[in-house]
C-alpha cells in the first residue's frame, strides 16, 4: 500500500512540472510519458509504452534536418547527463515541429546498475522565434528588411578580404534616391516611407537603399 501511495505521489508529481519527462528502458523502449511529454510527442502514454524511443520521440537538426543522435544512447553510453543537440527540432506524431532543448540522464537502480535513461525537455520555440528575429532586426534595416550599414560593411570587409586572397577586383554599386528631400516635405514621411519600400522590392541588385535615419539627415541637411 505504501509503495502504492509512493508511485501515485511520483506520478502526480510528474505530471504537475511544465517540462516534459519521458523515460526509456535499457534497450531503449518507452516506459513512461508525463503529460507535458504526451502533449509535445503526440503520444498516449498507454500507446507510446514499449514503443522504440525513435518512434515517439522523433527529433532532427533544425538545420540540417538530418535524424539526430539517440540522447538515450549517449546517456548511458557515457554514464552521465548529456545536453540534447544544438538547435533540435522535436516532430510530433502529426509532423507539427517545435524546438527543443534539454537534457538526457542515465537511471540507476540501487546498486548502481543503469535500468534506463530519463529525458527532460521543453519547449523553445518562441526563444528561438525572438533570437533570430533579434540578430534581423540587429542587421537590417526597420523599414525595407535591407541589410543596414552594420551588415553592409561586414560583408565588404569580407568581399575585400577574399579578392586580396584570390587576387581578383571587387565592386560596389551605390544606389541614391534623387530628391528625396522634395517628396518628404510635398508628400509626407508616410509617402517617402512607401518609396523607399517599394524601391527595395524592385531592387535586385546588393545595393545600399538611404535607411529611414539616413533619409531624415538628408531631410535636415
Amino acid at each position: 500500500m505504501r509503495l502504492y501511495v509512493e508511485k501515485e505521489r511520483a506520478v502526480v508529481t510528474l505530471n504537475s512540472i511544465g517540462d516534459a519527462v519521458l523515460c526509456t528502458d535499457t534497450s531503449g523502449n518507452i516506459t513512461y510519458l508525463n503529460l507535458v511529454a504526451e502533449t509535445m510527442t503526440g503520444w498516449q502514454r498507454e500507446a507510446a509504452t514499449g514503443k522504440p524511443l525513435a518512434e515517439v520521440f522523433r527529433i532532427v537538426d533544425g538545420a540540417t534536418r538530418e535524424t539526430s543522435r539517440n540522447p538515450m544512447e549517449m546517456a548511458v553510453e557515457q554514464n552521465r547527463t548529456v545536453g540534447l543537440t544544438v538547435n533540435c527540432v522535436l516532430i510530433r506524431r502529426d509532423g507539427f515541429e517545435s524546438a527543443i532543448e534539454d537534457s538526457a540522464a542515465p537511471i540507476h537502480d540501487r546498486a548502481g546498475r543503469i535500468t534506463g535513461a530519463v529525458i527532460v525537455f521543453h519547449d523553445v520555440s518562441a526563444a528561438r522565434a525572438m533570437s533570430v528575429q533579434m540578430t534581423h532586426s540587429a542587421q537590417h534595416d526597420l523599414l525595407t528588411s535591407l541589410p543596414n550599414r552594420l551588415l553592409l560593411n561586414d560583408r565588404i570587409t569580407q568581399a575585400i578580404a577574399l579578392a586580396r586572397r584570390q587576387n581578383k577586383p571587387t565592386a560596389v554599386i551605390f544606389l541614391d534616391l534623387d530628391r528625396f528631400k522634395y517628396i518628404n516635405d510635398s508628400l509626407g514621411h508616410a509617402i517617402g516611407d512607401e518609396l523607399l519600400q517599394s524601391v527595395s522590392n524592385d531592387c535586385w541588385l546588393t545595393c545600399a537603399l538611404p535607411t529611414r535615419s539616413a533619409a531624415r539627415a538628408e531631410m535636415n541637411s
